[in-house]
């Protein structure tokens, strides 16, 4: 049975996941930018899937150059004692 201001998903192998406001996740999804119309569809696109794939997930763009919002400002934006938890680099070239 469902409470009110709670959100379930299922999770990976099946898992109920329960969301809620405190406990939501934020994935700050970040690209280098580009002036490309063409390669901005395609961050967008990136970005759009992720989002689809994890419903309740917080997704908030953020751009390292050229476009904005950029990064220091999305990570100062975060909710009063919501820090990322880890952070992690990934690329069309590879990830770090």
């Amino acid at each position: 049975m469902e409470r009110p201001g709670r959100i379930s998903r299922g999770g990976w192998g099946g898992s109920k996941v329960t969301l809620t406001a405190m406990n939501s996740p934020i994935l700050i999804a970040c690209a280098h930018g580009t002036s490309s119309t063409e390669g901005a569809a395609e961050v967008n696109a990136l970005r759009d899937g992720i989002a689809a794939l994890r419903p309740g997930l917080d997704v908030r763009e953020a751009y390292v150059d050229v476009q904005e919002p950029e990064l220091p400002a999305v990570v100062a934006g975060l909710p009063a004692g919501r820090p990322p938890s880890s952070s992690r680099c990934c690329s069309a070239w590879g990830t770090t």
